[in-house]
């Protein structure tokens, strides 16, 4: 007896459209949930939505107790307000420091008045010698005129005498004066030279004036500074005081809501937990996916872009989609392999969360040997 082994093969077609496989699965957002977040520490006054709302992006969802927000953005104006008047008065004395420098008049005063004196000075000393002899004249006289009155004693009372005696001592007087006033001239008129030229050198260096001016300058700077300074704690502030209002980041539907009235958040807090911060969750209805349990025999007839049919209760028009990716997420009680399908038009009856059937369809030229 022989016996020959018999091959068989069986060879199937599956044509575009049919089904292949099955999987169970649920519907999520595509690609997740939105966290409405906080991005401001406080305490939450209003909860504004409720579960199944729609909201616009920028919707108002919450608000935190605002008091302590205005009354730092009205802080923060007050001291913008004080530094504008520090700027002004600098920029005052900047102006009048500026004119100090471009027009030195009082150096100009100071110098004129300086070659004023100088020049009397000198005056003084090229009269002095026509004073010296006219004062030595006026003691040659004088000698002359006691001498003869001396002379003459008999004839002449006593009181002229004398008379003639202190005019010729007080000319004798004015002669050593004006003998000894010679040096003090000179040296005065040395002094006021040396003045005339230090108020000449000051007037061309202008080096108080220059310094006052770049002192003001640099004063005037460090205002203008602190007034934009004062300018950003007032945008802190504006934001601190916007951020009291939390938004949708999104259009879509809220979720769930996490915070309710009373409720602390952290906002951007370091130390802050990663949910500590969260009022509620939203997603955009417009934009679904499903994500599938594939059971791992089915996996092969499973590939990126393969068109699905979805069932569900809550609709009763099939829905249709397209597969997105096989996730690496394998569950080894149930034996499957998870993957996510993309919604192509939503219908508004579906929700997170609800269950499922999806339908693998045959791709274009298909087949199973």
């Amino acid at each position: 007896v022989t016996v020959v082994p018999v091959i068989m093969t069986r060879a199937e077609a599956q044509n575009e459209g049919t089904a292949l496989c099955q999987a169970a699965g649920w519907i999520e957002p595509r690609p997740s949930l939105v966290n409405i977040a906080s991005l401001a520490e406080g305490v939450i006054e209003q909860i504004l939505v409720v579960e199944g709302q729609e909201v616009a992006a920028g919707e108002a969802v919450a608000k935190l107790i605002d008091t302590d927000a205005k009354l730092s953005l009205r802080q923060a104006e007050t001291s913008k307000e004080l530094r504008e008047a520090e700027l002004a008065g600098v920029k005052a004395e900047l102006k009048a420091a500026r004119i100090r420098f471009e027009n030195p008049v009082h150096l100009r005063t100071q110098l004129s008045q300086a070659e004023a004196a100088l020049a009397k000075s000198k005056l003084e000393l090229a009269k002095l010698p026509f004073l010296i002899t006219t004062a030595h004249a006026q003691l040659e006289y004088a000698d002359e005129n006691l001498g003869g009155k001396q002379s003459a004693r008999d004839a002449i009372p006593g009181r002229l005498i004398s008379q003639a005696r202190s005019e010729r001592d007080s000319a004798h007087a004015l002669v050593a004066e004006l003998e000894q006033r010679a040096p003090q001239l000179e040296a005065e008129v040395h002094a006021l030279e040396r003045q005339v030229d230090a108020a000449s050198e000051q007037l061309r260096l202008l080096v108080d004036e220059s310094r006052q001016l770049e002192d003001a300058e640099a004063r005037c700077a460090a205002s203008a500074a602190n007034v934009k300074e004062a300018e950003i704690a007032i945008e802190q502030a504006s934001l601190r005081l916007s951020r009291s209002t939390i938004a949708a980041p999104i259009t879509g539907k809220i979720l769930k809501l996490i915070s309710h009235p009373g409720t602390r958040v952290m906002g951007l807090e370091t130390a802050a937990g990663q949910s500590s911060s969260s009022v509620a969750t939203m997603y955009d209805p417009t934009n679904m996916q499903v994500r599938a349990d594939v059971r791992l025999e089915d996996v092969p007839f499973v590939t990126s872009g393969q068109k699905v049919v979805i069932e569900t209760a809550s609709s009763s028009k099939q829905i249709v989609g397209r597969v997105l990716i096989a996730t690496s997420s394998a569950n080894v009680q149930k034996n499957t392999l998870e993957v996510k399908v993309a919604i192509d038009d939503p219908p508004d009856t579906i929700r997170p969360e609800m269950l499922v059937t999806v339908t693998f369809l045959a791709p274009p030229s298909t087949k199973t040997m």
